[in-house]
């Protein structure tokens, strides 16, 4: 059986139309998941936990109830004081969304999906997360 977090960087590969990435040293730091060329994102990391903290359980599960239509639920979260906002949504509405927006992640992600997505702006791209 296949240990969790090497399942979670297969599962997020298949989903998003990459591959994992296999390295011979845990110190590479490469991301988990390589996506093809042209992918809107820049590196995909996966990780696993016994527990995840009880804010975004809460949070998502909020966002669930406030959803209508099928919409997906969206977190959005930022450490008080820092100017990095993060979202978080399930992997599957994340694929779905990429559909909708004319992405393919069966293919491999490509950029005509931008067409479906606005861009937003770090307002400090400079600024490590804290």
């Amino acid at each position: 059986m296949p240990t969790p977090w090497k399942q979670l960087e297969r599962d997020t590969a298949e989903a998003l139309g990459g591959r994992r990435n296999v390295r011979a040293d845990f110190g590479d730091p490469g991301p988990d998941v390589l996506l093809p060329p042209g992918s809107p994102f820049g590196g995909v990391e996966c990780k696993v936990r016994k527990a995840l903290p009880k804010l975004l359980r809460e949070g998502l599960d909020q966002a669930k109830r406030g959803a209508s239509n099928g919409q997906p639920p969206l977190l959005v979260i930022r450490q008080r004081g820092s100017p990095n906002v993060l979202a978080v949504l399930r992997l599957s509405n994340l694929v779905e969304l990429l559909r909708l927006g004319g992405g393919r992640p069966d293919r491999g992600l490509t950029p005509d999906l931008a067409s479906g997505i606005i861009p937003v702006p770090d307002p400090a791209p400079n600024v490590p997360f804290a």
